[in-house]
């Protein structure tokens, strides 16, 4: 142990730039030369700025190391390979594919020393008696590489460290000590030595206060005996209030008396106290004390921790895994993912020397996701500040602005954007949609390939042309879904080694003609516009990093954690574009997800993806499953489980012992908990059942004593169309509805409310304009039609009408002058008062007959409330797209036109406020994951799992494509076997969709059953479960 007041062996000093090129290749060196020099007397800074005397310029050498012995040493870092050395002509080294087309490294740091000794030489009058070695550095080129290139012979050939130099501590100290560019006879003396590092530190050298012992972030304390423990709670305050947690495991109940509520309480719930219980006695001479997870093996956990079922021994062990391992993390649903992911940062901030929140990269599914995350994440730092006082908690939170949450197509993006320049786009790379250009596109190649032929001779007798571009756009769109590559697309396999005369062989020529073409041409466009296509994001992040991997080492920033939320959802290109990071960044990895909830297999999610990453891979891997759940009670998961295992045992459902769910939640049901209730398809009954049990569950949850619970209803369908009956069926019944089924956005009633008022103020002389624009809640006057029939639609006449009856020279008028003097931002803030939503709710009351009832308030309330939300969510949207500098009047009408008509992706945000029974959500099961309800309804169990549509199919290797036109009952020789394989996955997905939506619930599921069976429906996977 280093004993108080000693000065430290060796001092490094990291001030380097994260966002430059080059950076991880100088911290290959920098973490090289702290474990090389950290037992010798030594200064050592990662970039140390060395300032001209009138401050008009500074050289910064990578790596700069004072040694007692040895001097002075400057490296000069060049993360480059073997192949993007061109030439070395004297001190000038000649690149290529590199940011930079020529440099002189030695030469650039021989002047960095003579500045560096120049200054010193002013200073103090030690340049005489210091060794001085410059050195280059190549972390990513070997000896052997360097030697066949013939570099070595050269005459110009520097001193260089070379990359096996790193892993071998004599080689690389015996390299260092070899060369010089001036030695002196002997090291510095001691007061020399002071001299020199007090001015280059600017000050003494920190001196130790000892090596502190003890956990740096959690301390898992198993107890012997009551007196023990009361004894060795003195230690746990000191920690808690560090900021370190402490897990209590004894068997014996906490007594209140033993942790005073004024001080154990809050860390309680900062989850930084914990005090778990067993039924299961044991004898323990001494307690056990875990520091930091360490020694936490297999038979540890089997004798020890498994003692207390309600500790989740998951958790913890993947929270507290080993720094350096990749994971892969099972997590069934209600599992608590998030929590562990939140935790685990927690652990790296707190065991990884100087690590910060900039090194780790979160990939999450949606945007939604993102935001929730960095929500929950700042959440957990204010509360541990909160209660710890500890300022590094505030240093994180305000870190976390720069720590990079996105999906994977923002994170694809962003990589596009640092490495377009190899990719052959510029610099200010665009993101465009393309979908009319891509239909231009197939349209004229479909023209060249037909050049006047008749029809019948292309096999093309019934099909219109337009037709034609469907059906070759939607089979595009799937191989784009697909993540296949141009060259990909270009070597497809349509037909057997053989031809024949069959009228499908002269549409495997038309498409064996058309695709490559359009992919062809599709790309030429983007190049030309320097734009890509969501599609394109991770497509060519993956293509460039399979080609050339090397070219991940120049990101200007070198994250070492990859998180990946959701990875079940990720297809073939993401798969492997994780990978590629791991082994050219060595960034570890932390991938969560659960196979079982893998249900977008149509957008190209492989359900194997967890496998593939593993093959891909060259490490281990840490594999952990989580099975304690925290949402659905332990009865209801025991019914459930049933039907989970039998799909298991069929092969519908990947099932196995560590995927169940353990409950950690009481039920407060019984035997009410869980229905399946049977109708008869064909007598119309289902409606009237629904109805009854919706109002049913309402009453039962509004009895329910147990106020802590969410008391959320859903109704849970597969499809829209499905969810447009049942909001039909609830509407109509006066039951207050909320739809959640995706891309309904621009279709809501608040953006076209606005839009209403953007073309009011935009086109103030056109009476049609300003007069529906009137008749939105941003207006309090009501203008009756009838009134306006004499006017014969004269202008002019109905403006005065409306300027003398309804006040239009008040607030519209004076608005559309301040709009020629005033951003037009401000102008339109004028209308988002309280009044807007004030006058809504009159209006919808005004159209009820009669006095409303409490329940019709209750709907116009929510409706009221769900109006902002979306008008609040349009707002933030408008100022992302639009700033000072291009916010017009015109600018936004057009682009919220356009999205009206086009954007199908932008969902309402939830009205989260509204958590009541009155309130029923209508949801599909894609849009339910990671929600989760108090009483889940599924109505609908006999929708068809497949249909007779257009299709293309590919098999595994996406080598072989089968294909089936529905018009002409038209196939290829592949599609028939490609489609019985296809029909089997569907079987699966199916059966996880189902698995999803019966977890979504936590205290009731009541799903609704025809009494007739019906094959390929979710109805006879139930059946087989039952």
């Amino acid at each position: 142990m280093t004993k108080v007041g000693e000065v430290l062996a060796g001092l490094f000093i990291s001030t380097f730039v994260r966002k430059k090129k080059g950076s991880k290749a100088e911290g290959i060196v920098w973490e090289s030369i702290k474990e090389n020099f950290k037992e010798r007397e030594c200064l050592g800074y990662w970039n140390y700025p060395i300032f001209s005397a009138d401050h008009s310029g500074r050289k910064e050498p990578d790596i700069l190391l004072l040694d007692k012995e040895l001097g002075i040493t400057i490296i000069e870092v060049k993360g480059i390979t073997i192949d993007q050395i061109v030439a070395i002509q004297g001190h000038k080294w000649v690149y290529q594919n590199f940011y930079m087309e020529e440099g002189n490294p030695y030469q650039q740091a021989e002047n960095q020393m003579h500045s560096l000794m120049d200054w010193i030489k002013e200073k103090e009058d030690l340049a005489n008696k210091l060794s001085r070695r410059v050195l280059i550095a190549l972390p990513y080129i070997t000896k052997v590489e360097w030697e066949e290139s013939g570099f070595d012979r050269l005459p110009s050939n520097p001193p260089i460290l070379f990359k096996e130099d790193f892993s071998n501590k004599e080689a690389f100290l015996g390299r260092v000590t070899s060369v010089s560019l001036s030695r002196t006879d002997s090291p510095l003396k001691g007061n020399e030595w002071e001299s020199l590092t007090e001015l280059i530190h600017g000050g003494k050298l920190p001196e130790t206060s000892g090596v502190e012992e003890g956990p740096k972030y959690s301390l898992l304390y198993i107890a012997s005996t009551e007196t023990k423990l009361l004894q060795d709670k003195r230690l746990f305050e000191p920690l808690l209030e560090k900021g370190v947690k402490v897990i209590v495991l004894s068997h014996f109940k906490k007594k209140p008396e033993w942790f005073p509520i004024d001080f154990y309480q809050k860390f309680e719930e900062a989850y930084l106290f914990q005090y778990v219980s067993s039924k299961q006695p044991y004898e323990l001479e001494e307690p056990i004390s875990v520091i930091d997870g360490a020694g936490v093996d297999k038979a540890f956990e089997k004798y020890w921790l498994d003692k207390f079922p309600s500790f989740n021994k998951g958790q913890y062990k993947v929270e507290h895994s080993p720094v350096g391992e990749n994971l892969t993390i099972t997590a069934g649903a209600g599992t608590g993912k998030t929590t562990v992911m939140i935790q685990r940062i927690m652990f790296l901030l707190a065991m990884v020397p100087e690590i910060s929140l900039k090194d780790i990269v979160m990939i999450t599914f949606t945007r939604e996701s993102a935001q929730e995350m960095k929500h929950r994440l700042k959440q957990e730092l204010v509360l541990r500040q909160q209660v710890t006082r500890q300022p590094r908690y505030l240093k994180y939170a305000e870190e976390l602005r720069e720590m990079n949450i996105s999906t994977i197509h923002s994170f694809a993006k962003s990589l596009i954007k640092d490495l377009g320049f190899i990719l052959g786009f510029g610099r200010n790379v665009q993101l465009k949609g393309y979908k009319v250009k891509r239909k231009e596109i197939i349209s004229t190649i479909l023209n060249e390939y037909v050049a006047g032929r008749p029809s019948s001779e292309l096999g093309l007798d019934g099909f219109r042309h337009y037709e034609l571009v469907k059906i070759v756009e939607s089979f595009w769109d799937e191989m784009e879904s697909k993540g296949l590559s141009k060259k990909q697309i270009a070597d497809l396999e349509w037909r057997e080694d053989y031809s024949s005369e069959e009228a499908f062989e002269k549409l495997n020529d038309l498409f064996t003609y058309v695709f490559p073409r359009c992919e062809e041409e599709f790309n030429q466009v983007k190049r030309r516009e320097n734009a890509i296509t969501i599609g394109d994001l991770v497509r060519k992040i993956s293509e460039i990093s399979s080609e050339k991997p090397e070219i991940l080492k120049e990101l200007p920033y070198q994250f070492a954690y990859l998180f990946v939320d959701e990875f079940q959802d990720s297809d073939d290109v993401q798969i492997k574009l994780v990978a590629q990071i791991n082994k050219m960044i060595q960034a570890r990895l932390f991938v969560v997800g659960d196979i079982k909830q893998s249900i977008y297999r149509f957008r190209g999610a492989d359900y194997t993806s967890f496998t593939q990453l593993r093959e891909n891979v060259d490490e281990a891997f840490i594999e952990e499953p989580l099975q304690i759940n925290y949402r659905t009670s332990k009865t209801l998961l025991e019914k459930l489980d049933c039907y989970f295992m039998t799909w298991g045992k069929h092969g519908e459902l990947t099932y196995e012992q560590q995927d169940r769910l353990i409950g950690n939640e009481g039920s407060t049901f019984g035997m009410n908990e869980f229905r399946v209730k049977k109708y008869n398809k064909w007598t119309d009954e289902l409606k009237g059942k629904v109805l009854n049990e919706v109002e049913n569950a309402q009453e039962r949850v509004k009895n329910q004593t147990h106020e802590s619970k969410k008391k959320k209803i859903a109704l849970l369908v597969r499809t829209n169309n499905q969810a447009k009956r049942a909001y039909e069926w609830l509407d109509e019944h006066g039951i207050t509805v909320e739809m959640n089924v995706g891309g309904t956005f621009y279709n809501s009633e608040a953006v076209k409310d606005f839009y209403r008022l953007l073309g009011a103020l935009l086109y103030s002389n056109d009476a049609k304009s300003v007069l529906n624009a009137l008749a939105t809640p941003f207006f309090k006057t009501e203008v009756l039609l009838e009134n306006l029939v004499k006017f014969k639609g004269d202008n002019n006449r109905i403006f005065a009408y409306l300027r003398q009856n309804h006040g239009l020279n008040k607030d519209f008028d004076i608005a559309v002058q301040e709009l020629r003097i005033k951003p037009v931002f401000a102008v339109i803030r004028k209308f988002m008062t309280r009044d807007v939503f004030q006058t809504l709710y009159s209006k919808k009351l005004a159209l009820i007959d009669g006095e409303p009832s409490d329940r019709e308030k209750v709907k116009a309330k929510f409706e009221v409330h769900k109006y902002q939300t979306n008008l609040n969510h349009l707002m933030n949207l408008l100022h992302q797209q639009f700033d000072s500098t291009n916010a017009t009047l015109y600018a936004l009408h057009s682009w919220l036109g356009i999205n009206i008509k086009t954007n199908r992706e932008e969902d309402e945000p939830r009205v989260e406020a509204v958590d009541t029974e009155d309130v029923v959500e209508i949801v599909t099961v894609h849009k339910s994951k990671g929600l989760e309800y108090h009483t889940v309804i599924m109505p609908f169990t006999d929708q068809p799992f497949h249909f007779e549509w257009d299709e293309i199919l590919f098999d595994n290797e996406k080598k072989k494509v089968g294909w089936f036109l529905k018009k002409l009952k038209l196939k290829n020789s592949y599609y028939d076997d490609l489609s019985d394989l296809e029909t089997k996955e569907i079987v699966k997905e199916e059966t996880r969709l189902l698995y999803v939506a019966m977890t979504r619930s936590r205290e009731r599921l009541i799903i609704f059953q025809p009494i007739k069976r019906m094959d390929d429906t979710w109805s006879m996977q139930l059946d087989m479960g039952n």
